[in-house]
């Protein structure tokens, strides 16, 4: 059995690095017993030997007996009461050199030579054809100090392992898991950065201090599938999937969000985060998409992606089937595509990247790929000419700078990149190890016995509790606007954008203003608000700081709600008045500047607030009923659309909240919308109250955000500017007492997390006080690492180029609480 020289140096060579690890010191006061110290043997073999299947781990002395003794020319081991699933294995070995002859670091002994090596494992059944290499072997006054035995042999089925043993300072129980270790020069044992990888039938994450981290998930007994893994962009969970489904938890496991119900496949699904951490990607073999919030978890929708392979023409007897997906930083797609025909079963395997609707072959003969963090390179698995499967890295084109990074005998498979991209980590499959390397040059850099699958962790960005709010209800508007638009013609502003309009309002009544939460959402347009009779300085120098002279702004209500003073003191600008006789009214004139053919139009009361400023966020058409009551106004307009959403140009109708419910319904068996089909389905939003309202809102329009905005259900005005705020990000805008959030809310909020990078409080401590700030703090990221009140605006977002939603395009309408107009 030959093995690779970087292993070997990892291995066999970091074996003695960890021996004298400073980390370790403290076990140093257990006196080392000469011939009894301990062991870390590992097993891998068939499970038909007759022997055993997958023994591993590291057990002190006390506990097993080892016995390792001989001279230069004969060496013979014995390892008592192996722990295992039935009887205590013993292993029980001869290895003599050929006469006249020692025995040899770096050669193999095996049934040729004379006498032949032989191997006993007690309790079953001789092992015969035996071969031994020794990769380190030490002998100190006559007997054997240190030693590195890869040993093969036949016991009714394939049988190999190895033995690492060392008689004069004991490893403490437990280690090597994932802690640097150093002693030996520059050769370390176990893992030189936080990771996760797959142990035995378990998730093991972030280990560290010499011993395991936290189990993650385990595998049913039952169930022969393996959990795979991957970390969220911020850090903060680590998504698994087994028989049960797709999950997101913490990284101590802890608070599993269900993403994806079980039964996806029979083969254990590979899955990707999109760079903003609100998607994840399964490859089953084929490709699906949902959203990491788990909204989508029991849904019965097709989320399959249908991708086309051009280069590949495919007939009946082809087969293309797509494996381990990975997400590049600019959010196209890393894919392997496997492709088989009747002639040739075995497939051929190549990457592609897909984008824009189509793949592309990037690399022919390859597999695995996976592209460094910064999205410069792409490490791969090859086959060389000996059949050996290599570890490949080149160049984000697929041709620059390819570099061979491994050239042992041993398969390589699963690379996963360090978060700063110095350093590669890649399954071995000849012990289950995991093996890390300089991604550079190959050398090797540590090492974790008995693991497989690794996945380097992120570090955690910190997820933050945001209070925007000012002096009073003009300058808290201000600051939402502030928050989203850069100063105009200031292009250097990486996270703000241009605005392409101001909305403004009155400050004294909500109003006129409840259709302009998603005007202003759909114009990528900041809502502010005024006194009626004058324009407000602060006002008016915010306009200026993002509105560039002959900009549109919207002013929302006749002269009665803004005089023409205020239209007079905007005469640099262009000014669109939105008005009607009526708050009913206006909002329809409103709902035309929005979209003169929309895909979906809400339905709400506007005789009180919360209803129509949670559906404003969502960027489409707000009308308004008198609370039960039909408006004429408003009959008029629903009456000249196509309540079919179906059809080319058809509307989804959205209720929100009872009274607008209730006043559509009645408007409907009424005959006031004469035009509308005998059969027609409305979606009904309406919870017990306004809060669980607008958290229905949240659930059906909004998934996986990054940025979520919560105010006081009590008061309008830091709701109404809020919600335009947030919706041009593209999240929802969330209500709660001011006494504490609601369990049904907080569950929400933490099923957010993996994207969640933002959580706006609207308004001063009178209007959220900080308890608040403090329970969502406990539900949205990792504790440590939420920070409340520490962004400015125009912060640095964590996502390669994520900027706020311009909200140009008409969201998704609603697939869920369709009601029969009749009911």
């Amino acid at each position: 059995m030959r093995v690779p020289a970087q292993r070997l140096s990892a291995m066999a060579v970091g074996a003695l690095a960890l021996l004298g690890a400073v980390p370790y010191a403290a076990v140093s006061a257990h006196a080392a017993v000469p011939n009894d110290a301990d062991t870390e043997l590992i097993i891998d073999s068939s499970s038909a030997n007759g022997v055993t299947h997958g023994v591993s781990g590291v057990w002190p002395g006390s506990l097993q007996t080892v016995l390792i003794g001989g001279r230069p020319d004969l060496i013979e081991f014995d390892v008592s009461h192996i722990p295992t699933a039935g009887t205590p294995l013993t292993l029980m070995s001869l290895v003599t050199a050929p006469a006249g002859q020692e025995l040899t670091v770096g050669r193999t002994y095996s049934t040729t030579d004379s006498p032949a090596p032989t191997a006993n494992f007690t309790g079953y059944s001789t092992c015969y054809s035996s071969t031994f290499r020794f990769d380190e072997l030490t002998f100190t006054e006559g007997r054997v100090t240190n030693a590195q035995i890869e040993f093969s042999a036949n016991c009714g089925g394939p049988l190999h392992g190895l033995l690492r043993y060392h008689a004069t300072v004991p490893l403490p129980a437990g280690a090597p898991t994932g802690v640097q270790l150093t002693g030996a020069p520059g050769v370390p044992v176990g893992s030189v950065a936080p990771i996760s990888f797959k142990r035995g039938d378990a998730l093991v994450s972030n280990p560290g201090s010499g011993v395991d981290g936290a189990v993650v998930a385990k595998e049913p007994a039952e169930d022969y599938r393996s959990p795979v893994q991957t970390w969220s962009p911020l850090g903060n969970r680590l998504f698994y999937y087994n028989d049960k489904g797709l999950y997101a938890a913490r990284p101590d496991g802890s608070e599993p969000v269900l993403v994806r119900n079980g039964g996806l496949s029979e083969i254990p699904p590979e899955a990707a985060i999109s760079p903003d951490g609100s998607t994840v990607v399964v490859a089953d073999p084929f490709v699906s998409v949902y959203p990491t919030d788990g909204s989508a978890a029991t849904s019965n929708a097709d989320f399959q992606i249908q991708i086309q392979v051009p280069e590949l023409t495919a007939t009946l007897s082809d087969r293309i089937q797509f494996e381990h997906p990975r997400f590049l930083p600019d959010g196209s797609l890393l894919l392997t595509v496997a492709h088989s025909t009747g002639d040739h079963p075995s497939p051929d395997r190549s990457l592609y990247r897909y984008a824009n609707g189509a793949a592309k072959r990037l690399i022919a003969d390859a597999n695995w790929g996976t592209p460094s963090p910064d999205g410069s390179r792409i490490a791969f698995v090859r086959t060389d000419s000996a059949g050996v499967h290599q570890l490949f890295v080149v160049g984000a084109d697929g041709t620059s700078g390819l570099t061979q990074l491994t050239h042992g005998a041993d398969d390589v498979s699963e690379p996963s990149w360090s978060p700063d991209g110095k350093l590669l980590a890649y399954s071995d499959a000849a012990y289950r190890e995991v093996v890390e390397i300089n991604a550079a040059t190959g050398a090797p850099v540590g090492s974790i016995p008995n693991a497989t699958s690794p996945v380097w962790t992120p570090p955690i960005i910190d997820s933050h509790v945001i209070r925007e709010w000012g002096s009073d209800r003009v300058s808290t508007a201000v600051a939402a606007s502030q928050l989203n638009f850069a100063a105009h013609g200031d292009a250097g502003d990486p996270r703000r954008v241009t605005a392409g309009a101001v909305v403004l309002s009155r400050s004294d009544t909500f109003a006129d203003a409840l259709g302009g939460s998603a005007l202003a959402v759909r114009k990528n347009a900041p809502l502010l608000i005024t006194d009626p009779a004058r324009l407000d300085p602060a006002v008016k120098a915010e306009i200026g700081r993002v509105l560039a002279p002959g900009g549109t702004v919207y002013l929302l209500g006749g002269t009665a709600a803004l005089s023409p003073a205020v239209a007079s003191a905007l005469s640099a600008y262009h000014v669109v008045r939105l008005s009607g006789e009526t708050r009913y009214d206006t909002a329809v004139q409103i709902a035309k500047q929005i979209s003169p053919n929309p895909r979906t139009v809400m339905v709400a009361s506007g005789d009180n607030y919360p209803d129509a400023l949670a559906a404003g966020a969502v960027g489409e058409p707000v009308l308004l009923t008198s609370g039960a009551t039909m408006p004429k106004e408003t009959a008029a307009y629903l009456n000249a659309l196509n309540p079919d959403r179906s059809a080319a140009n058809g509307t989804a109708i959205v209720t929100i909240g009872g009274p607008g419910d209730t006043a559509l319904v009645a408007a409907y068996k009424g005959g006031k919308l004469p035009k509308w089909p005998s059969t027609v389905t409305r979606t009904k939003l309406a919870g017990n109250d306004r809060y669980a309202t607008a958290l229905m809102v949240a659930q059906t329009f909004f998934t996986s955000n990054t940025d979520v905005a919560l105010a006081t259900g009590g008061t309008w005005p830091d709701a109404l500017s809020g919600g335009a705020m947030v919706g041009h990000r593209g999240g929802p805008l969330l209500l709660t007492d001011p006494a504490g959030i609601s369990p049904a809310l907080l569950s929400y909020l933490r099923s957010q997390s993996a994207s969640l990078f933002a959580l706006h409080l609207l308004g001063g401590p009178a209007a959220l006080p900080n308890t608040i700030a403090n329970q969502a703090a406990g539900v949205i990221g990792v504790p440590g690492h939420v920070v409340i009140d520490g962004f400015t605006p125009g912060g640095k977002y964590p996502f390669a180029a994520k900027t706020p939603d311009a909200a140009d395009t008409e969201r998704p309408g609603p697939s869920t609480h369709a009601v029969p107009m009749t009911q």
